[in-house]
């Protein structure tokens, strides 16, 4: 909080290991777990641990987010964004940084995907972790920020799938 509310800049190191701490994934499964019914304690002792899969999911999120809504909360916003950080700790241009970022992302597309594949917990529970890297995706694909703007973005998706579906 200090960075923001002060107006410093953290590392790129800084900023991307308090992701999973600032990211909604916690508060969205306490919402979620009490209707899985696979979810037991080791289930929820084994997300205590921050597993990879859950790190990579949220991951995906948060270089979705900060790519997505850099031109609204980066430089001249109201807070600096993964990308503004790499871009003033190794001197690149947002372009370059975004680049990186997208080669993150599909970095954590992987890990995820890996961690699916060993299923090393729970099904429903990595589909919960996969639905909410989804959802990111979704919502700031290509560098979008649907989540800011859903109207432009997110509405003529919907619109296609639920009221001009493709028949079957």
């Amino acid at each position: 909080m200090q960075w923001f509310m002060g107006g410093q800049m953290p590392t790129y190191e800084e900023y991307i290991v308090n992701t999973v701490v600032t990211s909604c994934i916690y508060v969205i499964l306490l919402g979620i777990i009490p209707g899985i019914k696979s979810a037991s304690k080791e289930t929820i002792d084994w997300l205590m641990t921050e597993p990879k899969a859950l790190i990579a999911s949220t991951r995906v999120c948060r270089y979705a987010d900060d790519v997505g809504s850099d031109e609204r909360e980066g430089k001249g916003g109201t807070m600096p964004t993964a990308v503004d950080c790499y871009a003033k700790q190794y001197g690149a241009s947002k372009e370059e940084a975004v680049d990186k970022f997208n080669e993150l992302f599909e970095d954590a597309w992987k890990d995820l995907n890996t961690e699916w594949s060993t299923k090393t917990t729970s099904k429903d529970m990595m589909e919960e972790l996969l639905n909410h890297a989804r959802v990111a995706e979704f919502t700031y694909k290509n560098g979008r920020d649907g989540y800011t703007n859903p109207q432009k973005y997110l509405a003529p998706q919907i619109v296609a799938l639920f009221v001009h579906p493709i028949p079957i």
